[in-house]
C-alpha cells in the first residue's frame, strides 16, 4: 500500500498511473482504501492508500511523486470535443493539465 493524496479529479481501481517526471507506466490500481476501509473511489482532496501490483515504493515511487491516471488518447479526445460541459471546473483544468503532460513526448496527442 502506498498513501497518496488526489489532487484533482478522482480515481478509481482498475485505472492506470503514470509518473509525470518520466511518462513511465506503474501499473494498475488495485484498491484504494481510507482509513482501512476499501472504497470504490476516491476524489479531490482525499488521502488515501492504494496497493498495486506492479510498483514498489521506494523503488519505482517516490515521496512527492506526482501521478496522472493513463487517460487513452481516443478518451481524451472525445472528452475534449463532445463532454467538456459534462466536467466540473477542476476536472476540465487536470484534463487540460494531463493533455499539456503527454504533449511534452508526443507533440500532437489527442489532437482536434
Amino acid at each position: 500500500m502506498v498513501g497518496v493524496e488526489v489532487l484533482g479529479g478522482r480515481i478509481k481501481p482498475k485505472v492506470s498511473l503514470l509518473r509525470a517526471e518520466d511518462n513511465a507506466d506503474l501499473g494498475e490500481i488495485e484498491q484504494i482504501q481510507d482509513q482501512g476501509k476499501a472504497i470504490g473511489e476516491a476524489k479531490v482532496g482525499q488521502q488515501v492508500a492504494i496497493s498495486m501490483d506492479k510498483p514498489i515504493a521506494g523503488r519505482h515511487i517516490f515521496e512527492r511523486d506526482v501521478l496522472y491516471v493513463k487517460v487513452p488518447e481516443e478518451d481524451a479526445k472525445c472528452l475534449l470535443t463532445a463532454h467538456m460541459d459534462d466536467l466540473t471546473a477542476e476536472e476540465q483544468e487536470v484534463l487540460k493539465e494531463y493533455v499539456n503532460f503527454r504533449r511534452k513526448k508526443e507533440l500532437f496527442w489527442a489532437g482536434v
